[in-house]
């Protein structure tokens, strides 16, 4: 997205090592390290809202984000972005997610092996729920 010009900057946003990890992830794929802004205080999918909104120069009204996470987990992460005021919001699955499907050969194969994924992302959505975070 950056390389395409559809994002000015990266923002990375996790907590402990995994922040420097994806830096370093950014940085193979040619994004300067200028452009690459870190959140190291997301500990778990709630917190991505509140962390990259304390980032200078970043609006939940008016930034516009494009949000890049597994595939499983594109429909919580944006709830809990709009749950925290964000109206310019773009969801994406890295693009090697998308292919793998094509390499297994049959959309029955794909599920089947996606049902873990599915299933902790139906767990996560009551455990959201029932704590308020969505």
């Amino acid at each position: 997205l950056y390389n395409d010009h559809y994002a000015p900057k990266i923002i990375v946003s996790s907590r402990g090592p995994d922040v420097e990890h994806y830096a370093r992830i950014m940085a193979l794929f040619g994004v300067p390290e200028a452009a690459i802004i870190r959140d190291r205080s997301a500990a778990r999918t709630a917190d991505h809202p509140a962390g990259v909104a304390a980032l200078p120069g970043v609006d939940p009204e008016t930034t516009r984000l494009i949000l890049v996470t597994s595939l499983y987990h594109t429909a919580r992460a944006r709830a809990c972005f709009v749950h925290a005021g964000y109206k310019r919001l773009v969801m994406r699955a890295p693009a090697v997610q998308m292919y793998q499907r094509d390499e297994l050969g049959s959309n029955w194969a794909w599920r089947y092996r996606c049902l873990p994924g599915w299933g902790r992302e139906l767990v996560g959505w009551g455990l959201y729920k029932l704590r308020g975070w969505l």
